[in-house]
């Protein structure tokens, strides 16, 4: 028997909420064996669906659809009983630490519990399934199981925290990134217009040798390259 509970993502997935067969196969689940006419203590956290409720006469013959929901099942079997002249299989919760009161057909029950496998959802959107194991090793029934569901959305929630953190962190690095390579090419090409010659007076005159070095720049050819600027009461003279 596995036990899915409820969730926000469950709302994801296709079909929800008239199916949740993506839920059963992909999602995690409490989960506990139940061997026939034998009574199992239920995992902590785990509820299980009733479709009736025999614990008294008023309502020993009401049958739920859909389901109704236990959210504590405490100790469950599995039972093969009649009803109106046809058996089927039942599986009660909430009983006694014995399961004499369910033994005896007094309790909250799910049937006709439907094998090799059942898939569903109860009226308050809660999940259950039910997988049938021949114990030949040709299924797995164990798939998916966790060890408290609580546990499990609570660390998920946290995971998915810190990859927003992240997405964030690394979007906001790239932005800043882009920006400061626009400022500095921005100042680049301020710098270059705001000069009168374009490029610099080392660039115009450097004179490479013939080993591959630059020599400095003589007095003619700085005067060859800076233009006469004429004084009023100065004479021409080079800067």
């Amino acid at each position: 028997f596995r036990w899915y509970g409820t969730h926000e993502r469950f709302q994801m997935t296709a079909g929800w909420p008239e199916v949740a067969t993506e839920v059963c196969q992909e999602f995690p689940a409490v989960c506990v064996n139940l061997p026939l006419n034998r009574c199992v203590k239920a995992p902590s956290g785990m509820g299980a669906p009733f479709s009736m409720n025999t614990t008294s006469p008023e309502t020993e013959n009401f049958v739920y659809r859909p389901v109704h929901a236990n959210l504590n099942a405490e100790y469950m079997i599995l039972s093969w009983m009649g009803i109106d002249g046809q058996n089927f299989f039942h599986i009660y919760s909430g009983c006694s630490s014995n399961c004499d009161d369910c033994s005896s057909g007094r309790g909250l029950t799910l049937t006709p519990v439907q094998l090799p496998s059942m898939c569903g959802i109860t009226r308050d959107q809660y999940v259950y399934g039910i997988l049938y194991n021949p114990n030949d090793g040709t299924i797995d029934t164990s798939f998916n199981c966790v060890h408290s569901l609580e546990e499990y959305w609570a660390a998920a929630s946290a995971n998915d925290l810190f990859a927003t953190i992240m997405r964030i962190s690394i979007s906001g690095l790239i932005v800043l990134v882009i920006i400061t390579l626009g400022s500095f090419l921005y100042l680049r090409i301020c710098r270059q217009e705001s000069s009168p010659y374009g490029l610099s007076i080392g660039n115009r005159i450097q004179v490479a040798t013939g080993t591959g070095g630059v020599e400095p720049p003589t007095k003619e050819q700085i005067e060859a390259c800076v233009p006469e600027v004429r004084m009023d009461k100065e004479e021409t003279c080079a800067v």
